[in-house]
C-alpha cells in the first residue's frame, strides 16, 4: 500500500493509458477484415492521425529522451538536430510518401520487403530485404526498450527486468491483437501527449535554470563555455554526419515507410505532411531551447 501511495499518479495516469491502448485494440480488431486492413490499414486512412503516427513513430525513447540527453555531451550544435528533422520529415512526405503509395497500392504489397521482391521481381531480393529489416527493428526495438525499461524503474521504483517485461506485454497485446489501426491510433494519441509533453518541458526547464537570460551565464561560466562551440565534443563534420544518420531514417526506415502505404488519397498525402511538420516543428523548437539552458 505504502509503494501505491507513493506512486499513485504514475500509476493512475498509466493505468488510464492501458485502457485507451484496450479500446484502440478492440477497434483495430473490429476494422481488420484482412491482410491489407491488418497491415496497413486498408489503405483507407485519414493524413491527420498518419501525420501524427508519423511524428510519434521517431519520438520515441531513442530520439525524444536520448537526442535530448545528448545535448549535455554535443552542446550547442547538437540544435542542428531540430533543423534536420523538419528538412528529412518534409522530404519523405514530398518526394517518397506520393510515389511510395502509388507504387504498393499498384503491385498490392503490405511490407517493405513485399515491394522489393514485386519491384525487383525477385525472391530473393524480397529475402534479403526482410533479414535486413529484420536485423536493424531488432537493434531500435533494443534502444527503445531499454529506454522505456529505465523510465519505468525510475518512475515506479520496480525492477528493469519487470519494467521491460510489463511494456513488452502492452505492446504485443494492442500490436497483434489490433494490428495496424490499433498501432496508429495510440501512434496519434501519443503523437499529441508528446508535443504536449515538449512545451510543457521547455516552459520547466527554462523556468528550473532562471530563464532564457541564464544563457548568457551557461555561456560564460568556464566549466560549460566549452559546449557553445562548433568541436564543443567532436570534429564539426563528424557531428553533420550523425545528425543526418540520425533523421535520415524519415526515408529509408520501414516504420516509418510503413504510414505511407496506409494513406487514403493524396488529400490524405498533403494533410499528413502538415500535421506532421507543425508536429515536429513544435517539438524540436521546444526541446532543443530547453536542452541548451540546462547545465551538466
Amino acid at each position: 500500500m505504502s509503494w501505491l501511495q507513493t506512486h499513485w499518479i504514475p500509476v493512475a495516469l498509466l493505468a488510464g493509458y492501458g485502457v485507451i491502448l484496450v479500446r484502440h485494440a478492440i477497434e483495430g480488431r473490429r476494422g481488420t477484415s484482412g491482410r491489407a486492413d491488418y497491415y496497413i490499414g486498408g489503405r483507407t486512412m485519414g493524413g491527420v492521425v498518419l501525420g501524427l503516427s508519423f511524428f510519434a513513430t521517431y519520438s520515441s525513447t531513442n530520439s525524444f529522451v536520448g537526442f535530448s540527453g545528448q545535448a549535455y555531451t554535443y552542446g550547442a550544435p547538437w540544435l542542428l538536430v531540430a533543423p534536420a528533422v523538419v528538412i528529412f520529415s518534409l522530404s519523405a512526405w514530398v518526394w517518397v510518401a506520393p510515389r511510395l503509395r502509388a507504387f504498393t497500392g499498384a503491385v498490392d504489397s503490405v511490407t517493405l520487403a513485399d515491394y522489393v521482391g514485386f519491384r525487383f521481381e525477385s525472391t530473393l531480393a524480397r529475402f534479403l530485404a526482410a533479414v535486413i529489416v529484420i536485423f536493424a527493428s531488432f537493434l531500435y526495438m533494443i534502444a527503445v526498450f531499454k529506454g522505456i525499461g529505465n523510465l519505468l524503474e525510475v518512475f515506479l521504483d520496480i525492477p528493469y527486468e519487470a519494467a521491460i517485461g510489463f511494456v513488452f506485454l502492452i505492446v504485443v497485446f494492442y500490436t497483434a491483437v489490433g494490428g495496424f489501426i490499433s498501432v496508429v491510433k495510440t501512434d496519434a494519441v501519443q503523437g499529441i501527449v508528446m508535443s504536449i509533453a515538449a512545451v510543457l518541458l521547455f516552459w520547466g526547464t527554462v523556468r528550473g535554470a532562471g530563464g532564457l537570460g541564464a544563457l548568457d551565464a551557461i555561456r560564460a561560466a568556464p566549466a560549460t563555455e566549452g559546449l557553445f562551440r562548433w568541436d564543443a565534443a567532436m570534429p564539426f563534420p563528424v557531428l553533420i554526419g550523425i545528425v543526418v544518420a540520425g533523421t535520415l531514417k524519415f526515408i529509408v526506415d520501414p516504420r516509418q515507410l510503413s504510414r505511407f502505404y496506409a494513406l487514403a488519397d493524396p488529400t490524405a498525402v498533403r494533410r499528413g505532411l502538415i500535421v506532421s511538420t507543425i508536429a515536429f516543428l513544435a517539438c524540436t523548437r521546444s526541446s532543443c531551447r530547453s536542452d541548451s539552458t540546462r547545465t551538466p
